[in-house]
């Protein structure tokens, strides 16, 4: 299978690129929010934001809807992604890892 060339090129991978810059863009905001309100109200909300995001998709009028709506799911997903990788990464609170 041959990808295209040109600016055909950038119209058939815009969905992976939006959904990539949000990822990207979400990645310093996930460890600072779940520190500032906690990690579990973060991933809460991260949860609501993917179904909802997941939810839209399914409801997609159109492709410009669908890809605006696949960046809100990708947020979500990579906001649930950093809440999990910052609560594993720390002990709790008093605690240490075992040794």
């Amino acid at each position: 299978m041959r990808l295209p060339s040109g600016p055909a090129a950038l119209g058939a991978l815009a969905p992976l690129l939006d959904s990539t810059i949000a990822l990207v863009m979400v990645v310093p905001v996930g460890g600072w929010a779940a520190e500032r309100y906690g990690g579990r109200q973060v991933w809460l909300a991260a949860l609501a934001l993917f179904l909802a995001g997941s939810l839209l998709c399914a409801l997609a009028w159109d492709i410009e809807s669908l890809i605006v709506f696949l960046v809100v799911q990708g947020v979500g997903g990579e906001l649930m992604c950093r809440c999990c990788r910052h609560s594993s990464s720390a002990p709790p609170a008093g605690r240490s890892w075992g040794g």
